[in-house]
C-alpha cells in the first residue's frame, strides 16, 4: 500500500480528535465544506481495502503510539500531525466518553472522582497511559528531527484559531487564504458541527462532540482529585519540555 500521499493524525484519546479532522479536511480539500464521517475507514487500524478508499491526499486518523507505527511512515516520510490537550481536560473528556459508550456496562465508575484513579493509573487496563503516550512523542521528535511531526496543542488553537491553521497548512504545504481559513473557523464551530454530525445518538453511539472547551475539567475536579492528579503529574513529568494550558 503507497503511503506517500498520506497524512496521519495522531491522537490521545479526547484531545479533539474529530474538530482537528475537520480542519484538516477542508484545508486539503480547498473548501469549507464538510465531508463524509467514515469511522470504519478512516482509522490506520482498520486498514487494507478500507483505507484505500479514502480519497487522495489521505487524512489517516489512529490511536497508535507513534512508536507503533508502520515503518514505511517514517521511511517515506509521511506528515504527521500529533494533537495533545491539557491531560486534566483528557481525563474529564474520556470518563464522559467512556460512560456514554457504556464501558465496562454496570461497573464503570459512576462519578468522576472514582474514574480518576483510573486514568492514573499506569497498570490500568481499560485504557492507555496518557503520560506514556505524550514521553513516548517527546522522545521520539527529539531523536528523530528528520521526520515531520507538526505538534499542535487543543487550546492553542482553540485561543488563536487563524494564527494555528495557517501554521498547520503551512506544514502540510497547502496554499490558502485568509477567507479561506475564517470560513473553516466559522464551519467548524462546536455548535455548528453538533448539528451538522447530529446532537442525538446516531445508531446508539454517543455524538462526536460535548463541550470543546478549554477550562471544563474545573467543574469536575475536587480539591482531592486535583491534588493527587498534580502529584501524579509532577511525578511522571519531571524531565518533559511539554507544557499545557489549563
Amino acid at each position: 500500500m503507497s503511503r506517500q500521499n498520506w497524512r496521519i493524525k495522531c491522537f490521545r484519546f479526547n484531545a479533539g480528535t474529530h474538530w482537528i479532522w475537520e480542519v484538516l479536511n477542508m484545508l486539503i480539500s480547498g473548501k469549507a465544506e464538510y465531508v463524509p464521517w467514515t469511522p470504519d475507514r478512516d482509522f490506520l487500524e482498520i486498514e487494507g481495502e478500507k483505507i484505500e478508499q479514502i480519497p487522495s491526499p489521505k487524512i489517516i486518523i489512529t490511536h497508535y503510539s507513534i512508536n507503533d507505527l508502520p515503518k514505511d511512515v517514517f521511511k517515506k516520510r509521511v506528515k504527521i500531525v500529533h494533537v495533545s490537550r491539557n491531560p486534566k481536560s483528557v481525563a474529564v473528556s474520556m470518563y464522559h466518553h467512556m460512560k456514554a459508550e457504556r464501558l465496562l456496562g454496570d461497573i464503570f465508575p459512576e462519578t468522576f472522582s472514582e474514574f480518576l484513579p483510573l486514568f492514573l493509573d499506569e497498570e490500568n487496563y481499560m485504557m492507555s497511559y496518557w503520560f506514556s503516550y505524550i514521553q513516548d512523542v517527546e522522545t521520539f521528535c527529539r531523536e528523530n528531527p528528520e521526520n515531520p511531526v507538526f505538534n499542535i496543542k487543543y487550546e492553542e488553537i482553540k485561543k488563536n484559531q487563524h494564527i494555528e491553521i495557517k501554521r498547520l497548512a503551512q506544514f502540510l504545504e497547502i496554499e490558502t487564504s485568509d477567507s479561506l481559513v475564517d470560513e473553516i473557523i466559522s464551519k467548524c464551530e462546536i455548535s455548528k458541527l453538533k448539528t451538522v454530525r447530529g446532537d442525538e445518538k446516531d445508531g446508539g453511539r454517543p455524538a462526536m462532540y460535548r463541550k470543546g472547551i478549554v477550562s471544563d475539567w474545573k467543574n469536575w475536579f475536587t480539591v482531592a482529585d486535583n491534588e493527587a492528579f498534580d502529584k501524579v503529574y509532577e511525578e511522571k513529568m519531571s524531565s518533559s519540555k511539554f507544557t499545557f494550558e489549563y
